[in-house]
């Protein structure tokens, strides 16, 4: 099966979505880097890194976020657990680029 299109991700991906629209009645919920480091950690998780790499490049600035040195460290462990080391490398050189300092935790 397609780990980009889980029944689990795709719901996760659907509620943030809803909280942001304020879907239930409620007042719409701002995601933050947080909540955006969080989503990228259950794409990781199931498997989904070119999910989690959508969201550092594209999702977040497109909602005026910055990836911070938190967000990197999720992508660069997941694609360590896949050995993309030429992805790590470039993911390295756009942090650094970003004026952001790694951490013991940055690979």
């Amino acid at each position: 099966s397609d780990p980009d299109w889980s029944p689990v991700l795709t719901s996760a991906i659907s509620f943030a979505d809803s909280l942001k629209h304020g879907a239930c009645g409620h007042d719409p919920i701002e995601l933050d880097v947080y909540s955006y480091s969080i989503l990228m950690n259950a794409c990781i998780n199931r498997g989904s890194l070119w999910r989690a790499m959508h969201i550092l490049d594209e999702v977040m600035p497109a909602n005026g976020i910055e990836p911070d040195i938190v967000s990197y460290n999720i992508l660069l462990i997941g694609l360590a657990r896949v050995g993309d080391v030429p992805t790590m490398r470039d993911y390295f050189r756009q942090l650094i680029s970003d004026g952001l300092t790694p951490t013991k935790e940055t690979i």
